[in-house]
C-alpha cells in the first residue's frame, strides 16, 4: 500500500509568541485561583487551546500532593525555574490538611487548595483515583473555569528548562489533529541510550502520564462523568478511553521522576524503570527554530504516518541477533511475533536487549518501537500483526522467515557501544550532580540522588 499523501495541517506557531511572565487572560468567569490575575491582560482568547496560547495565554499547572513537604518544596522549586512560568500559574491541590506540606508550597507563593480527606475508603489505588478526580474537577470547574486546558504534574518530579514552553508549543498540534487526544512530557522508553534528539516528537497509544496536558473538552465530554474509582492511569489506557487516538510525547523527556517511595513505588522499582530516563537539560533549547517548526508539523497526521511508513518501507530487514548487533548505519527493521502469553514472556526476552520496557504497549505506536541504535542508525522493532506491515511492499513475503525468535535475544546482551559514549555520559551527569548544570540529556539529576 502507498503511504498516505501529506496534507500539512495549518497550525499556529505559539512558540513564536513569548511565554511572558504576568500574561494571564481575563474573564468574568475566572474562579478563585485566577481572581488575583484578572486585570493583567484582557486580550487573550480562551475559546480554544490554539487561540489561547497564540494570543499570550499561559496554561495553568495543577500539582497533586498529599503529605511530602520536602518533596513538594523540591518539585515546586524546579517547576518555578522553568522558563516562562510564575507562581501565579501553579495550583496545588492537596489530599488532606498536612500543614507542613501546605506551608512548604505556600512559601513559594503558589495557591494551595486542601481537599477534606474525610473517612479513608479503599486501598491506595482508590484513594489516588479519588484525589485525582477531585483535583481535576476543582481545577477545571472551580479554580480555572475558563482555561481551555490544564497541565497536570505530581509532587515528585523535577523539570526541564523548557517544560512549560513545550506544552504551549504542542497544544495547537494536539487540538488540530483529531487522531491525538493528550500530550505528555514523558517517554516511557526514554532511557539515556535511546533519547537522542531534543526536538523529536513521537506518538504512542499507551498513556504515559507523568506530566500531561488535558484539554478541557476531553475532560468535559469524555472523562468527568466516567472517572474511575481506582487505577485511574490504567483506565486512561483502555480502548474505551483512547478510542484509537494517540498521545503526543517527546523523544527526550521534559521531566524526571525523583520519588523513590510511594503507594506503588519503591527504590527497586524506581531504579529499574525510571532511574536511567534522560531529561532535556539544555537551558538554551527553544522550540522557536526551523527544527522546532518541522518537528511540530511532522508529528501531526497524516505526515507522521507517512514518514513512518516511508522509513520502514526503506529499512533493511535484520534477520538475526548478529545482524542487529552489527548494524551501525541507516534504518534497520526487526520483526517479532511475541504474544502476551506467560505475562509477556516473549517480549520480556526481547526488551532487555534494546533497553525498553517489558510491556510491549509502552512507548509503542501501532505495534512499532522506534529505537535509536548507535549514533547513526535507527532500529524499527515491529510486530508482525501491526497495520504498518502493509507498507513493507515486496518485503512482506519475508515476514515469516525474517522473524527473530525471542529467545535468541534473551541469550545476548545489548552491544556496549549502543547509545551515547559512556565516558561522555558520565561526565555530563557528574557535572549536573556537582551543580554545574550541564546541558543536553542527563539521567539522574542531583535532586534524584538526594532521594536514593
Amino acid at each position: 500500500a502507498e503511504p498516505p499523501k501529506p496534507t500539512p495541517p495549518r497550525l499556529h506557531e505559539p512558540h513564536r509568541t513569548a511565554v511572558t511572565p504576568g500574561i494571564i487572560p481575563t474573564s468574568s468567569a475566572w474562579g478563585p485561583f485566577e481572581a488575583g490575575r484578572a486585570d493583567e491582560l484582557s486580550s487573550v482568547d480562551t475559546s480554544s487551546l490554539t487561540a489561547f496560547v497564540s494570543t499570550g495565554g499561559r496554561l495553568p499547572v495543577l500539582m497533586v500532593t498529599a503529605k511530602r513537604e520536602k518533596m513538594i518544596l523540591q518539585s515546586l522549586s524546579s517547576l518555578l525555574s522553568c522558563r516562562g512560568i510564575t507562581a501565579d500559574d501553579v495550583l496545588v491541590v492537596q489530599d488532606g490538611s498536612h500543614q507542613p506540606t501546605a506551608a512548604a508550597a505556600r512559601s513559594l507563593g503558589v495557591t494551595v487548595h486542601q481537599k477534606p480527606i474525610g473517612r479513608l475508603r479503599g486501598d491506595g489505588a482508590m484513594r489516588i483515583a479519588q484525589h485525582y478526580g477531585y483535583a481535576l474537577k476543582y481545577a477545571l470547574e472551580t479554580a480555572a473555569p475558563a482555561a481551555p486546558g490544564i497541565i497536570i504534574v505530581e509532587d515528585d518530579f523535577v523539570f526541564s528548562p523548557d517544560f512549560y514552553e513545550y506544552f504551549h508549543a504542542v497544544a495547537p498540534v494536539l487540538e488540530a489533529d483529531p487522531s491525538l487526544w493528550l500530550a505528555s512530557a514523558w517517554n516511557d522508553n526514554g532511557n539515556r541510550h535511546l533519547a537522542r534528539d531534543p526536538y523529536a516528537l513521537r506518538r504512542t497509544r499507551y498513556f504515559p502520564g507523568l506530566g500531561w496536558l488535558l484539554p478541557r473538552a476531553v475532560w468535559q465530554k469524555e472523562l468527568r462523568a466516567a472517572w474511575p474509582k481506582q487505577h485511574w492511569d490504567h483506565w486512561m489506557r483502555s480502548a474505551d478511553r483512547h478510542r484509537g487516538r494517540d498521545v503526543l510525547h517527546p523523544e527526550v523527556a521534559r521531566d524526571y521522576h525523583v520519588g523513590v517511595k510511594g503507594t506503588f513505588m519503591d527504590r527497586s522499582t524506581h531504579n529499574k524503570y525510571f532511574r536511567y530516563v534522560g531529561m532535556q537539560a539544555d537551558a538554551g533549547f527553544t522550540w522557536a527554530t526551523e527544527r522546532g517548526d518541522q518537528a511540530l508539523h511532522s508529528v501531526a497526521n497524516p505526515l507522521w504516518t507517512q514518514s513512518v511508513a516511508k522509513a520502514i518501507a526503506g529499512a533493511t530487514i535484520l534477520k538475526s541477533v548478529d545482524e542487529v548487533t552489527a548494524f551501525d548505519s541507516g534504518a534497520g527493521l526487526v520483526l517479532h511475533s511475541s504474544t502476551p502469553a506467560g505475562d509477556n514472556a516473549d517480549f520480556r526476552a526481547i526488551s532487555p536487549f534494546f533497553g525498553i520496557w517489558h510491556e510491549p504497549e509502552r512507548g509503542a505506536w501501532e505495534g512499532l518501537h522506534i529505537i535509536n541504535w548507535r549514533s547513526r542508525s535507527t532500529v524499527y522493532l515491529l510486530h508482525t500483526s501491526s497495520p504498518l506491515v502493509q507498507y513493507l511492499g515486496s518485503q512482506k513475503q519475508l515476514l515469516s522467515s525474517a522473524v527473530i525468535p525471542a529467545q535468541q535475544f534473551a541469550a545476548r546482551q545489548r552491544p556496549a557501544d549502543v547509545g551515547p559514549q559512556a565516558a561522555s555520559l558520565r561526565a555530563r551527569t557528574a557535572a549536573w550532580l556537582g551543580g554545574g548544570g550541564g546541558g543536553g540529556v542527563f539521567g539522574a539529576p542531583a535532586a534524584a540522588a538526594a532521594w536514593r
